[in-house]
């Protein structure tokens, strides 16, 4: 993971606005718990959410969300998310039920 921003693609033309790594399949059931929270929250009717539940390591898995550039990037694991990236900001680590609120913030523009 970079310390610093990366560029992504702008929401307005990105093909998926969050991607949404599952570290293990044992974890799929926190991946749908937030996608359920997203529809629920009426932000934006085209948002579009990739979710990588591949059967892959991890460092792959993050190393193929490099090269994607997708504005959002949640990775889901344990109790916590482990990581968080909005556009313009670094990836941070907070819990993934706060990784809701912090998304939904920023798609609100209340944390640009």
């Amino acid at each position: 993971m970079s310390e610093h921003p990366q560029a992504t693609w702008p929401c307005a033309i990105t093909p998926y606005h969050l991607h949404l790594i599952v570290v293990s399949s044992t974890f799929f059931a926190k991946a749908e718990n937030l996608c359920t929270e997203i529809s629920k929250s009426n932000i934006k009717q085209d948002f579009t959410i990739l979710i990588d539940d591949r059967r892959i390591s991890v460092g792959k898995k993050l190393f193929d969300a490099d090269l994607l550039r997708l504005p959002f990037r949640i990775v889901l694991g344990n109790s916590t998310c482990i990581g968080f990236r909005a556009p313009g900001h670094s990836e941070t680590k907070i819990p993934w039920n706060e990784a809701i609120i912090e998304l939904i913030a920023f798609l609100k523009g209340e944390n640009n």
